[in-house]
Formats: C-alpha cells, structure tokens, sequence
C-alpha cells in the first residue's frame, strides 16, 4: 500500500518535484557550461590575446617571445579557483594553443612574404620537420612517466617551449631577411 500511495501522488506534489528536478538539471547545466571547454573556468580575466600583445611589445625583438613564456598560464594557474591539477592543465593547455596560434599566424606571414614559390615549399617542408620533431620529443614525458599530471605537465611544458622558439625562430628570420 505504501507504494501505491507513493506512486500516485498528487498532481500538486508532481509539479512541485518536477520544478526541483528541473533547478537542479539546470543550474548542473549552466555549472558544466561555466567549466568546460570555454575556459570559463580558467578565468575570464585572462585574455587570449596576452602572449600575443607579449611578443608585439617593443624592443628587443630578437629575444622577446622566449620572455613571453607563462605570459598566460602563470596568472591562470596562480589564482585560487584553479588549484586543482585539471585546471592546472587546463592553464597549460590554452597556453599552448594560444602559442600554436601564434606561430600558425607568423609561420603564414613569413611564408606570404617570400615571393619565390619554391622557397615557400621548402620553408613548408621544414615546417613539416620541425612539426615531427615537436611531436616526438613532446611526447617522450607521456612514455617515461606514469600517466597522471606531472606526466601532461611536461609534455605541455614541452610544447609550449618549442612552439615559443619557433615563433622567435620565425620572428629572426623576417627580421634577417627585411620582412617586416
């Protein structure tokens, strides 16, 4: 009889507890939304456009980006909402995107500058080598060490510092050739 009277409760009642069940999914929701991949979670203070302003700054050109380095992620990881290993990496992890953005933007405005087009192959073709060796030698911490944060902490790491020189590698390069 208890279920019965469980099963069939009134109509008030069913409401009350749909409108609770709903709150709850949505502020879950609306949480997910905050912490995912938006970087919400990371802080929104933190802008995206903070390595790149780093390395337009001027002055010394030629040695700029590898000052630039935990331009993001040191503020991102130093704040106290993000002290958990996850947002730890999360830090990194943009970081490491912004750099790739970077050298993907210097990488195209080297390669428009140089008139020859068979220049422009072989200054693709050594991209293409430098792109294995990142890989490679990036990924040598996830095989050494057992899989957990300090394992992605130096691969990232890793990949933030190459893709840094290779933005001031490219940076060199135009400066050399009168590029700019």
């Amino acid at each position: 009889m208890y279920f019965e009277s469980v099963l069939f409760i009134g109509p008030y009642i069913r409401s009350s507890i749909r409108c609770i069940f709903c709150g709850i999914m949505l502020a879950l929701f609306l949480n997910v939304i905050t912490c995912d991949s938006g970087h919400a979670g990371i802080g929104v203070r933190l802008s995206n456009d903070m390595i790149e302003n780093c390395v337009a700054r001027p002055g010394d050109r030629n040695s700029q980006p590898l000052n630039c380095i935990g331009h993001f992620s040191k503020p991102c990881r130093a704040r106290s909402e993000n002290t958990h290993p996850d947002s730890q990496e999360e830090c990194l992890e943009h970081e490491f995107v912004l750099w790739d953005q970077l050298m993907r933007k210097t990488l195209a405005k080297f390669k428009d500058a140089i008139k020859s087009k068979q220049t422009r192959v072989k200054v693709q073709e050594a991209h293409d080598v430098w792109k294995t060796y990142h890989e490679l030698e990036c990924r040598l911490p996830y095989s050494l060490l057992p899989p957990n944060f300090t394992a992605k902490e130096f691969g990232l790491n890793c990949s933030i510092q190459l893709t840094a020189r290779r933005v001031s590698d490219l940076i060199k390069l135009q400066n050399a050739l009168g590029m700019n």
